[in-house]
């Protein structure tokens, strides 16, 4: 829930219309609409979550571009993404265990998120600066005056 909250966060403040599902009905609704040219971010740890695995087939049906961010090299979500982010160690590798599963892993899913944010900031950056211009000044009329 932190990456995708991040994702949201940064991405709609330069123009993009995006959203953040985590439960599993509003993601078969969600994926059910989307079209050719829409962009599925989908991230799941492990990989093996039924309702974002379902989601991402879903979406690939509908010929959408799907990001899977995960750590599992031969999971599910790795095999039906387009792109894969992997944001820690391959679990299923058994080098560190089965059970640990550190929580440094956020950050590495965070600065997943951060690197595509540039990259999608600064592809059409005179467009997305002038966005975020605006929600930056809309923004500023909520802080308290000094």
């Amino acid at each position: 829930k932190i990456t995708t909250e991040a994702v949201v966060s940064r991405l709609y403040r330069i123009g993009y219309y995006i959203v953040d599902f985590c439960d599993s009905h509003e993601i078969v609704n969600i994926t059910s609409i989307l079209k050719e040219g829409d962009l599925l971010i989908a991230v799941s740890n492990f990989g093996q979550s039924k309702s974002v695995v379902e989601g991402v087939k879903r979406a690939k049906r509908r010929g959408v571009t799907v990001v899977g961010i995960t750590s599992v090299k031969d999971s599910p979500l790795a095999q039906y993404s387009d792109y894969v982010l992997f944001s820690a160690y391959d679990y299923a590798s058994d080098k560190m265990g089965k059970l640990y599963e550190p929580s440094s892993e956020n950050v590495a899913q965070l600065v997943l998120v951060d690197c595509l944010y540039m990259m999608v900031a600064t592809k059409h950056e005179k467009e997305n600066l002038s966005h975020y211009r605006a929600f930056s000044e809309e923004i500023s009329t909520e802080h308290v005056n000094k």
